[in-house]
């Protein structure tokens, strides 16, 4: 096994809890803020930039409850074109309708690897 190099590690991660529909920083490492910037969008800004745009982001939603009924399933995408060196948004949808809804989740749980 070689050594730990920068982008082996997370640059940043977040667990941000939802209730009646604003976010809180739950836990995180490396992130200077978040913004709720609508319904079932979240906006995350780094402490500290990647040095480019071009890094790895990994992003899920808590279920809305502890069973698999298709009302509590949410799922999570990077905005198209919200990729920034230092913020990503990350949309939250309920495709239980015919047409997918926007929608907040219990939590959001957000992470990035690269070169910092």
């Amino acid at each position: 096994m070689g050594a730990f190099k920068s982008d082996d590690l997370a640059g940043f991660w977040i667990k941000a809890t939802v209730s009646a529909g604003v976010p809180t920083n739950a836990a995180s490492f490396n992130v200077g803020s978040i913004t709720d910037t609508g319904l079932g969008i979240l906006t995350v800004t780094l402490t500290t930039a990647f040095s480019t745009a071009n890094w790895c982001c990994q992003c899920a939603a808590e279920l809305t409850a502890t069973t698999y009924a298709v009302a509590n399933a949410r799922r999570t995408n990077i905005r198209n074109a919200a990729q920034a060196a230092g913020s990503v948004a990350i949309d939250c949808i309920d495709n239980t309708a015919t047409t997918n809804l926007a929608a907040d989740p219990t939590a959001w749980h957000v992470a990035g690897w690269g070169t910092q």
